[in-house]
């Protein structure tokens, strides 16, 4: 990874949100190791709770979850914080669904679950990267 992007990531807040707590540790660990401040939720509803009280510039959702997916976790922000970069990672191959959202804007990018950890690292990366240019 470049060292330049280490270095220009202070105070960059980022939500990632999965029932599998095995992910969510690999995640946290990888992206906290780039200097990034880390907030992690096991639900949807979790999620949205620590939105309410921090401030979030991009969140990072699994797509199969308990209660809600994904897509429908992600609208959810979208219509209540809609400058936030939504990014979303699963294992479904049907990827006509996150097409689609995609197009609609609910969210920015969709990344394969268990996707290598420098795909991950770069494409959170540019997801602060738009956050701040739009911001």
């Amino acid at each position: 990874m470049d060292s330049n992007i280490k270095n220009d990531v202070t105070e960059r807040h980022l939500l990632v949100v999965d029932d599998d707590l095995m992910i969510l540790r690999i995640m946290e660990d990888t992206l906290s190791n780039e200097g990034y401040v880390v907030h992690k939720a096991s639900s949807g509803n979790e999620g949205l709770e620590i939105l309410k009280n921090h401030s979030i510039s991009v969140v990072l959702s699994d797509y199969q979850m308990p209660m809600m997916t994904g897509i429908e976790f992600l609208s959810q922000v979208r219509e209540r914080y809609p400058h936030t970069v939504r990014l979303i990672t699963s294992s479904t191959p049907d990827h006509d669904i996150f097409n689609e959202a995609i197009r609609d804007e609910v969210i920015y990018k969709f990344l394969p679950k268990l996707v290598n950890l420098d795909q991950l690292r770069m494409c959170v990366y540019e997801a602060f990267q738009r956050y701040e240019q739009n911001s």
